[in-house]
């Protein structure tokens, strides 16, 4: 079939209004021209420039998406032989004409010609814009919502806030040690899954055609994404950007191949303007795909054989290391600081290499080599004052495992060397401190139950604090603020959890629950939230809540639950110095806090009395008033009941009467009855 253009539609309507019989002139299907775009400000020229200037509009406009064939109209003036500086285009679908519309409005051509773009369906509501122009009234200023409201709410200063999912259902709440409560519930609020922003700004929710970033008290649409299909997404650290991820759709059979517009799949946005930086083509992502330093400043992506670095937001090149067979690379949580390893060459006899590479001054600052590795794992400590490479080596037959420490805040970066010669199960870090903590185990994991070890660094060298024989664990979490370990046993050990304290070594408490999926401390380390997720498994669904010592304080049991996210916080504006004297003041402040605490809990109580005593003085005066309107009212009750005085049932005599109503026969199949 002959495939119609929006052109050949135009001819046809010319042609119709000729035609004597209209009944058998063909219907048409479409209702509009979404595809179509109008290109304004183009260049006025003749008969003998009219080809190039139609290659040029038609070579800047197919990059965009399919331009249909005969898709590119520059009428003339039939009085002047000239164009008319504008342009008709069709693309082969409406998401292109879009694009269009986006990408190249306000594109200049040259000094005098800077396109003004619309899609032909709003063509209509431009021409009935006045010539004369109207000076539209200025709004009252309206401020807008503090996006950190939750920090500064008065009666919530010592709770945290969580969202879930379940079902269709999407709720945030406020916690304390009393139960939940809730701050708003939405039906069908997001189509997949949730997602807070690393600052706890936002709440992301993922839909059909796109993403939405929602905050501020009222819980406002705050930015909206449009990235159809998308699955995956990324905020940079401090949430100024933001990657997303759609897979990408093969092309259907028999179909032409798709071109490189048509395999950008990842977008890079900016989140404060909402503008789309770059669009960028991806098949199965190693996510995050991009990889930001702890500023903004910079990301990264592992390429073949380099690290290319760009500058944000202009997304200019900054500089590529270009290393043969790099394997990973992360940066430092607190410094333009990457670190990468390299495998062991074949050819040449060169060992594995472990870099530290400033980004800055584009030099190495520190590198080591070792010999027979099968893998690394790189392990910052948040705070960037360490860096642990897990090695995992094999010799004579045997696999074992060492640990390579850097110490960056040393002269040198000096390197401590831990040897464990068993199975590494799980490693982590303090957030806040120079400890950590790894299981590990000689037997079968899924059959024995492995040892846990804590371990401190001072002065370059490490110490082994204490061991933990056979725990049922294979999961460590750190509180936020340090201090204290949660153990967990996650599938293989069904949900068991042990608290322990750090700094005096020793346990105190454990708990369980059965079949849980996920664990996560809230930001103040007050709290601990275990989570069983439908998207796991569909045994006991829901969350616990326990205190940092291992007591339970909530549980809640829901059907087709999903997620369960706290809030982050974002960093403390105090300085280091301002920190430590808060610490060494610590019981003063406490006991002035409080006392503060205990006036405003008076001053709430003081109103809520108040207030009840305004409601029961309402009330009373309610009552007050209708005794009035009845005392008023007596002379026509008295008269409506012919003379009677009194109000009460005494004055009355009440009868029974016993009366047939209504009688009557019903005629069924059945043998009649009568009612």
């Amino acid at each position: 079939m002959h495939s119609r253009t929006f052109f050949d539609e135009e001819d046809d309507l010319e042609q119709r209004d000729e035609e004597e019989d209209l009944e058998d002139a063909e219907p048409s299907i479409e209702s509009g021209f979404p595809n179509v775009i109008i290109v304004d400000n183009l260049p006025i020229v003749g008969p003998e420039k009219l080809t190039k200037l139609s290659s040029i509009v038609f070579k800047l406009f197919s990059n965009i998406g399919t331009i249909m064939e005969g898709g590119l109209f520059i009428p003339l003036d039939p009085q002047t032989n000239q164009t008319r500086g504008f342009a008709f285009i069709e693309y082969q679908d409406s998401k292109a004409a879009n694009q269009a519309v986006q990408t190249l409005n306000g594109y200049q051509l040259d000094k005098s010609h800077i396109f003004q773009i619309h899609l032909y369906e709003h063509m209509e509501e431009i021409l009935q814009i006045p010539d004369d122009y109207v000076a539209p009234q200025p709004k009252d200023y309206e401020p807008k919502e503090n996006p950190l409201w939750w920090l500064q709410d008065v009666d919530h200063l010592t709770c945290d806030q969580f969202a879930t999912k379940q079902g269709h259902e999407t709720e945030v709440c406020w916690f304390n040690r009393k139960r939940p409560a809730t701050i708003i519930k939405k039906e069908h609020w997001t189509d997949s899954y949730l997602a807070w922003s690393p600052l706890g700004t936002f709440l992301t929710t993922f839909h059909v055609k796109g993403i939405i970033l929602w905050g501020g008290q009222s819980w406002k649409k705050m930015r909206q994404f449009e990235h159809p299909g998308v699955k995956l997404i990324d905020f940079s650290p401090k949430e100024k950007y933001l990657v997303t991820f759609s897979p990408p759709t093969p092309p259907a059979k028999g179909n032409n191949p798709r071109s490189d517009k048509d395999k950008e799949c990842m977008f890079l946005w900016e989140i404060k303007t909402g503008k789309r930086l770059g669009a960028y083509s991806a098949t199965e992502p190693n996510w995050p795909v991009y990889q930001w330093s702890h500023d903004d400043r910079f990301f990264a992506k592992l390429g073949d054989g380099n690290i290319s670095i760009w500058e944000a937001p202009s997304l200019n090149p900054f500089h590529k290391i270009k290393v043969e067979n790099i394997k990973e690379f992360c940066w430092s949580p607190t410094q333009n600081i990457i670190s990468y390893w390299v495998p062991e060459a074949e050819k040449g006899n060169f060992p594995c290499r472990v870099v530290l590479f400033d980004v800055g001054s584009k030099k190495e600052k520190r590198q080591k080599h070792l010999v027979n590795v099968n893998d690394c794992k790189m392990h910052w400590q948040n705070k960037g004052d360490y860096l642990c490479v897990k090695v995992d080596r094999f010799v004579k037959n045997t696999t074992f495992t060492n640990f390579e420490i850097f110490f960056l805040r040393e002269k040198d970066i000096p390197i401590e060397v831990l040897d464990i010669k068993q199975t590494i199960v799980a490693f982590a870090w303090e957030p806040i401190g120079s400890r950590f903590a790894i299981i590990h185990s000689s037997e079968s994991v899924s059959t024995g139950k492995p040892d846990v070890s804590i371990y401190n660094l001072e002065h370059t060298k490490h110490k082994l604090l204490k061991t933990l024989e056979k725990r049922p664990a294979n999961h460590l979490f750190w509180a936020p603020k340090g201090e204290f370990l949660l153990l967990a046993g996650i599938k293989t050990y069904n949900g068991i959890l042990e608290f322990f304290n750090v700094n005096e070594l020793q346990t105190m408490g454990t708990g369980e629950h059965y079949a849980a999926t996920d664990i996560e401390w809230d930001p103040t380390g007050r709290y601990v939230a275990s989570s069983a997720s439908a998207w796991r498994h569909q045994l006991e669904n829901g969350y616990c809540i326990w205190s940092f010592q291992g007591k339970q304080l909530t549980k809640v049991l829901k059907e087709k639950f999903y997620q369960f996210l706290w809030r982050p916080r974002p960093q403390t504006l105090l300085s280091p110095d301002q920190q430590i004297e808060i610490e060494k003041n610590l019981k003063v402040l406490s006991k002035k806090y409080k006392e503060e605490e205990k006036k405003r809990k008076t001053q709430t109580k003081k109103e809520r009395r108040e207030r009840r005593e305004m409601l029961l003085k309402q009330f009373h005066d309610y009552i007050a008033k209708k005794k009035e309107e009845h005392e008023e009212e007596a002379p026509l009750r008295r008269k409506l009941r012919g003379g009677l005085e009194e109000d009460s049932d005494r004055d009355y005599i009440i009868k029974e009467v016993n009366e047939v109503v209504e009688q009557w026969i019903e005629i069924t199949d059945d043998l009649p009855r009568q009612y």
